[in-house]
């Protein structure tokens, strides 16, 4: 008897394997998908704007800064977009409805490669403004 089940039980753990390693992955910080391939590098947290935001880092990153963009876009239905520039590089980020967890993309050169991706989780900012004035080259951050 113990012959037979030999067998199955190896069908039974290929399978397991199997559909553990096509399933999606989620950040842990945010519940959101990870991009395919993108390994954790850092965790931190940080007061911005009077409310403490938490990141999570991943890297590396493949593929170019638009075809990443896309697959965020088809992943996160309902997110705002921001596209800006910080230090002459692109920065693109994802944002929720109600501003509490968003996802940036750092874009390594002029829409060529993705240096990281940072997702973050926060209170709700007084206002969207600040992220968006940021990302258009105004500083500080907090105005």
């Amino acid at each position: 008897m113990f012959k037979r089940l030999g067998p199955l039980l190896g069908v039974v753990l290929a399978g397991l394997v199997t559909s553990a390693a096509g399933a999606a992955q989620t950040d842990p910080l945010t519940r959101l998908p990870l991009y395919p391939g993108i390994q954790h590098l850092t965790s931190d947290a940080q007061p911005v704007c009077g409310t403490n935001v938490s990141n999570a880092t991943y890297s590396p990153v493949h593929g170019d800064l638009a075809t990443v963009d896309r697959w965020y876009a088809s992943h996160l239905s309902g997110f705002n977009v921001l596209h800006g520039k910080n230090r002459n590089y692109p920065y693109d980020v994802f944002v929720n409805g109600d501003g509490t967890a968003s996802v940036s993309i750092l874009g390594s050169g002029p829409k060529t490669g993705v240096e990281a991706v940072v997702y973050h989780h926060n209170a709700k900012p007084a206002s969207m403004s600040n992220l968006t004035n940021w990302l258009d080259g105004a500083d500080p951050l907090c105005r």
